[in-house]
C-alpha cells in the first residue's frame, strides 16, 4: 500500500511590506552622524544658535513619529531636519569665516599693537594718544573673549584706527624734539640727518624695527645737546666764581697749594671751552669733566682759604696746609683767637676777626677780599703774641694740632656717668687743658706743656680701651654717646679702630646685628664717598673699614631660608608656561627685542608675585647703549619721601641691547631676575623708613618676621650717603656688600632652576 502525502497545511500571511520604513532607516542611516554633529557644534554666533534650534525642532519631530510607527511622516521630518542641518552647516561657515579672517586682519596689527602697548609715552599727546588706543583694545578683548566676530571685527576697525592716531602722535613727538634741537645752532648738521631718517620711515613706524633705534637716538642727541648747553651755561658761571683763583698764588709762590693747583690746571685743560664745542663729540662726558673742574677750583680755593684763615683739620686738602702754616709760624684763625687779649689792640684784632669770618658774602671775589683783610689781621696778630723770642708757643700749637683729634676724641669716650678715677681724670684735665688754651692763664707755655704731655698717652690709652671694651662686648659702640659732632666723631673713629684691627674671621662670626651696631656706628659722623676722578678717596679709613665689614656680612639666616623657598615657587610657578619658555630657548637668537622684553616680563611678573612686591612703576625698557659696560640696571625709587617722587627714569629695569647677555637666553634670566631682586629690595627698604599697609599702617619693625628686619636695615646701608660700594672702588666687596651678594645671588640661582625645569620630562 502506498503510503499518502498529507493535506498541505496553509502558509501564515504576510504582512504588507512597509516601504516607509525601509526608506526612512536607510535616509537616516546616512545623515543620522551629520545631523548629531551640527545640532550639537559649538558656537556664540547668534544665526548658528538660531538654525540649531530649528533643526533641533525638526529631529524631535522626526523622532516622535517614528516612535508612533509614521514613518511617513519621519521621512518628511527627515528631509526638513537635512534642510536646517545645511542651514546650520552655512552658518558655521560664515561663523569661521568671520572669525577667521577677524584673525588674519588681527595678525596684521599684532606687532604694532604689542609695540604700542609696550611703549612709555613721554609727552602730553603721545600720552592721550596711548590712553585712547588702550581703552579700544580692552573693548576688542572682550569681543574676542565673548566670540561675537562680528563686533569684534568692529571693534578691530576702531583700534586700528587709535593705533594710527597713536602713530602720528608718535612720530609729531619726535618730530618736536628735533624741532628743539633746530633752534640749537650747533645741533643743526645732527638734526638733520635724524630727520632724513626718520622721513624715511613710512607708517605705521609704531612696530618698525627702525623705530626703536631712531627714538633712542633722538632722545640721546637731545639730551646730549642739553648737556653741551647746560655745560656751557654752567661753564660761564664757573667761569665768572672762579675769577677769585687770579688773585691765588701760583704754586711757585706757595708750594702747599701745589697738589691743588695742578689738579685744578688739569681739570681746566681737559674741560672744553664753551666756544669751541660744535658737535656732541663726547658730550657724555661734559657734565662730569664740569664736576670735576668745579672740584678742583673750589678745592684749590678751600686750601687758599684754610691757609689764610684756618679750617677743620678732618678735609684731607687741609693737613699739607696747616702743616706748612705750622712751619711758618703762623696761627690758624681759630687757634688765633687763643692769643690771650692782653692790650686794647688784640682785643680789637679779634672782634674784627669775628665780624669778617661771621660775614657771608654774595661773591667768592667779595669772599676773597674778605679773607685777604683777615689774613693782615691774623699776621698783626701774630706779630703781637708770637715773636722770634716766644718760638715755644708756635711749638705747642704745632703739637696741639697734631693730636688735638685724638685728645678730644678721647674725652668724648669718658661717659656721663659710671666713669672710672682714671677716665675722670683724663676728663678733668683734658677740661683745663682747653681752658688754659683759650687764654684763661696768662703763662700758656708753662702750664699746657706739662699737660699736653700727659694728655697725649692718656688720649691714646683711652681710645684703645674704648676698642678693646667693644670687642670684649663689655660695652658696645651703639651705646656711647650721641650728641655733639666730637661724641660722633668718637664713636666713629672707634668704630674704625675696632674693625681695622679685627681678625677677619672673628668678625665673620659675630651675629648680623652686631655687624650692623658695628656698621651703623662707623657711620654716625657720615661716610666720606669714593670718588673715581680721586682713587685715593677709597683709602679713607672709614671706607676701608666700611668695606672690611661688607666682607664679613652674609644675608641673615632666615632671610635667606624664606628667599629660597619663594625662588622654588617662582619655578614652579613657571611650569604652567613651560611650552612658552622652551620656544624662547629655540628661538631667542631670532626674535625681536620686543618679543624678549615680554618674555623677561613675564619671569619678573611671577618672581614678584611669590615673593610679595610688584614690577617697577616705570616697567623694564630696552636701551642701546654701545658706550656703557652696564649689561643692565636698575633706577631705584626714591626713599626720601612719602609717596615717592619717582621720575620717568627711576624706578625703572634698564636692559641694555648692546651687551651680548641680552641675547643670550640663560644670561638674560639672569639678568632680570638680579634687577628685579634690586627692585624687591626697594620695596622692603621703603617699608623700613615709611608706614606700610592701609587699614594698620606701621613701620617695619624688629617685631616683623615677614620680611626680616635685620635684613633690610643691611640693604639699607647701600641706600645711605656713601654706603655704596662701586665696581671702579673694589670691585669684590661690590660683589660682596649685602644688595648685591642678594641679587648676585638670585640671578643665576633663578635662571638655572628655569633652566632644569626645561629639561624634565
Amino acid at each position: 500500500m502506498t503510503g499518502s502525502q498529507p493535506p498541505n497545511k496553509p502558509l501564515p500571511p504576510v504582512p504588507p511590506k512597509n516601504t516607509n520604513r525601509e526608506l526612512f532607516g536607510k535616509e537616516l542611516l546616512a545623515v543620522e552622524g551629520r545631523l548629531e554633529y551640527l545640532s550639537e557644534a559649538e558656537s556664540s554666533d547668534e544665526k548658528v544658535k538660531t538654525a540649531q534650534a530649528d533643526l533641533a525642532g525638526a529631529m524631535t519631530e522626526m523622532r516622535k513619529a517614528a516612535d508612533e510607527k509614521r514613518y511617513g511622516d519621519a521621512r518628511e521630518h527627515l528631509k526638513t531636519a537635512r534642510s536646517r542641518a545645511d542651514t546650520v552647516e552655512k552658518a558655521l561657515e560664515e561663523a569661521n569665516k568671520s572669525e577667521r579672517d577677524f584673525y588674519i586682519n588681527y595678525q596684521k596689527i599684532a606687532h604694532r599693537r604689542q609695540s604700542a602697548l609696550d611703549s612709555q609715552p613721554p609727552t602730553e599727546w603721545t600720552r592721550k594718544a596711548k590712553a585712547d588706543f588702550t581703552k579700544a583694545d580692552d573693548d576688542l578683548q572682550k569681543q574676542i573673549e565673548s566670540k561675537d566676530w562680528t563686533k569684534a571685527g568692529t571693534a578691530l576697525l576702531t583700534v586700528i584706527g587709535k593705533l594710527d592716531a597713536f602713530d602720528g602722535a608718535a612720530k609729531l613727538e619726535l618730530e618736536s624734539r628735533l624741532d628743539l634741537l633746530d633752534k640749537w645752532p650747533e645741533a643743526q648738521g645732527e638734526s638733520a640727518t635724524l630727520r632724513g631718517e626718520l622721513n624715511k620711515l613710512t607708517p605705521p613706524i609704531l612696530g618698525n624695527q627702525a623705530y626703536p633705534a631712531l627714538s633712542n637716538a633722538i632722545r640721546a642727541a637731545s639730551a646730549g645737546w642739553r648737556d653741551v648747553r647746560t655745560h656751557k651755561v654752567e661753564m660761564d658761571k664757573l667761569a665768572a666764581e672762579f675769577a677769585v683763583i687770579a688773585q691765588i698764588p701760583n704754586a711757585t709762590a706757595k708750594p702747599v697749594l701745589k697738589p691743588q693747583w695742578d689738579a685744578y690746571i688739569k681739570a681746566k685743560a681737559d674741560t672744553p671751552d664753551p666756544a669751541g664745542i660744535t658737535d656732541t663729540n663726547n658730550h657724555g662726558k661734559l657734565a662730569r669733566l664740569r664736576e670735576v673742574y668745579a672740584k678742583a677750583g673750589r678745592a684749590l680755593i678751600g686750601a687758599w682759604e684754610s691757609g689764610v684763615a684756618g679750617a677743620p683739620e678732618d678735609e684731607a686738602y687741609w693737613k699739607p696746609v696747616a702743616q706748612e702754616l705750622v712751619k711758618r709760624n703762623v696761627i690758624p684763625l681759630r687757634l688765633a683767637f687763643k692769643v690771650p687779649p692782653a692790650t686794647p689792640e688784640i682785643v680789637k684784632l679779634q672782634n674784627e676777626l669775628r665780624t669778617l669770618s661771621e660775614k657771608r658774602h654774595p661773591t667768592w671775589k667779595k669772599v676773597a677780599e674778605a679773607q685777604r683783610e683777615i689774613n693782615e689781621r691774623c699776621e698783626k696778630l701774630i706779630a703781637l703774641r708770637t715773636t722770634e723770642k716766644d718760638p715755644a708757643l708756635v711749638e705747642l700749637f704745632a703739637q696741639f694740632r697734631k693730636v688735638e683729634k685724638n685728645l678730644k676724641a678721647a674725652a668724648d669716650t669718658v661717659p656721663s656717668s659710671g666713669a672710672s678715677p682714671e677716665q675722670q681724670e683724663y676728663k678733668r684735665r683734658y677740661d683745663a687743658f682747653v681752658l688754659k688754651l683759650n687764654g684763661k692763664d696768662d703763662d700758656m707755655v708753662a702750664v699746657c706743656g706739662p699737660e699736653l704731655q700727659w694728655l697725649i698717652p692718656k688720649a691714646e690709652a683711652a681710645l684703645t680701651t674704648a676698642t678693646n671694651a667693644l670687642k670684649n662686648k663689655g660695652s658696645s659702640i651703639k651705646a656711647m654717646p650721641q650728641g655733639g659732632g666730637g661724641q660722633k666723631r668718637a664713636k666713629a673713629l672707634a668704630a674704625v679702630d675696632a674693625i681695622t684691627t679685627a681678625d677677619p674671621v672673628i668678625l665673620a662670626r659675630l651675629s648680623a646685628e652686631e655687624k650692623l651696631d658695628l656698621l651703623e656706628s662707623l657711620r654716625t659722623d657720615g661716610m666720606p664717598s669714593f670718588d673715581e676722578d680721586i682713587p685715593a678717596t677709597k683709602d679713607d679709613p672709614k671706607r676701608v673699614a666700611m668695606r672690611k665689614l661688607y666682607h664679613a656680612m652674609t644675608l641673615e639666616e632666615e632671610f635667606a631660608k624664606e628667599d629660597e623657598k619663594n625662588r622654588k615657587k617662582v619655578i614652579e610657578a613657571l611650569k604652567g608656561k613651560k611650552q612658552e619658555l622652551k620656544d624662547a630657548k629655540e628661538n631667542w637668537p631670532i626674535m625681536t627685542d620686543e618679543q624678549k622684553v615680554a618674555l623677561l616680563k613675564m619671569v619678573a611678573e611671577e618672581q614678584c608675585k611669590q615673593f610679595g612686591f610688584t614690577l617697577p612703576s616705570n616697567g623694564i625698557v630696552v636701551a642701546n647703549e654701545p658706550d656703557s659696560n652696564d649689561n643692565g640696571s636698575y633706577a631705584p625709587s626714591d626713599l626720601t619721601r612719602n609717596p615717592p617722587l619717582d621720575g620717568p627714569e627711576s624706578d625703572q629695569i634698564k636692559i641694555n641691547s648692546a651687551q651680548p647677555v641680552f641675547h643670550d637666553f640663560e644670561a638674560a634670566l639672569d639678568l632680570i631676575m638680579h634687577e628685579n631682586t634690586h627692585r624687591n629690595q626697594n620695596v622692603l627698604c621703603r617699608a623700613l623708613r615709611y608706614p606700610t599697609g592701609d587699614k594698620d599702617p606701621k613701620f617695619l619693625t624688629k617685631d616683623n618676621k615677614d620680611p626680616p628686619y635685620t635684613q633690610t636695615r643691611m640693604f639699607n646701608m647701600g641706600n645711605l650717603p656713601g654706603g655704596y660700594v662701586e665696581g671702579q672702588e673694589d670691585y669684590e666687596t661690590y660683589k660682596k656688600q649685602p644688595e648685591e651678594q642678594h641679587a648676585w645671588l638670585a640671578g643665576p640661582r633663578g635662571a638655572h632652576g628655569i633652566m632644569d625645569m626645561l629639561t624634565e620630562e
